[in-house]
């Protein structure tokens, strides 16, 4: 795909479906500006700054529970329990996120709508009509997660995980763990696994709240939710 491509697709919102396979690189830095060698996260990122320039960023970022200080010019926040900063005007990152987390974020802020959560859960494959195919194809991913890399740890170790990503417990339909995760503090996940036993391996099921179509879209949602779990799955494999 030509960068030209690249950038008119970016005009038009996050193309996490279109340049997923072309960004290979998901490498986390601890200070991340734009790689000058990675041109689909760099064009995304151009075009999600100037669609921030002409926002009124101080109340986008109190709608989204964020701390925006003027005269520093950066706006704080946590994201799966980790604590970050975004830095005026160019909208650099300082903390443990991917690429693609980074470009979520600013989506978020983007966003004409941040609800409170209603605290209805629902499959990703709802938020958008017509998409319940690639909605689906999410669900498997996380699934393939939960019974291939999770499933090899005991309970405590992954509960432990879910602690160090700021889960909250919680009991959901005879799950045998369930958290509650902010990808933002108004943008929740609801993570279920069950153990494998004699008849059934372990599986995982991830929910997201109804009201969260009206700030992020479907490819963007999905991208956080696998992203959510494979956090859970490296945490606990490097305390094998």
């Amino acid at each position: 795909m030509k960068s030209e491509s690249l950038e008119t697709l970016t005009l038009r919102g996050f193309p996490f479906f279109a340049c997923r396979d072309i960004l290979k690189r998901k490498e986390r830095e601890t200070y991340m500006p734009a790689p000058k060698d990675n041109l689909p996260y760099r064009a995304m990122l151009t075009a999600a700054c100037e669609r921030l320039r002409d926002k009124d960023i101080a109340a986008a970022a109190a709608r989204a529970d964020m701390q925006y200080d003027a005269a520093s010019g950066t706006i704080d926040f946590v994201s799966f329990g980790e604590r970050g900063r975004l830095f005026l005007p160019d909208y650099r990152v300082k903390g443990d996120f991917t690429v693609w987390q980074h470009i979520a974020i600013l989506q978020y802020l983007e966003a004409r709508d941040m609800p409170l959560p209603i605290g209805e859960w629902v499959a990703i494959r709802t938020l958008e009509p017509g998409a319940a195919s690639r909605g689906e194809s999410f669900d498997r991913k996380i699934n393939d997660f939960a019974a291939n890399r999770l499933g090899r740890f005991p309970e405590e170790t992954i509960s432990s995980a879910f602690q160090k990503l700021g889960g909250t417990p919680t009991k959901y339909r005879g799950a045998d763990l369930s958290a509650v995760f902010h990808f933002l503090p108004r943008y929740p996940y609801l993570f279920n696994f069950w153990m494998a036993d004699d008849e059934f391996p372990a599986t995982g099921k991830i929910l997201i709240d109804a009201s969260a179509g009206r700030s992020l879209g479907l490819e963007a949602a999905g991208t956080m939710a696998e992203l959510l779990v494979d956090k859970l799955c490296r945490i606990c494999e490097a305390n094998a």
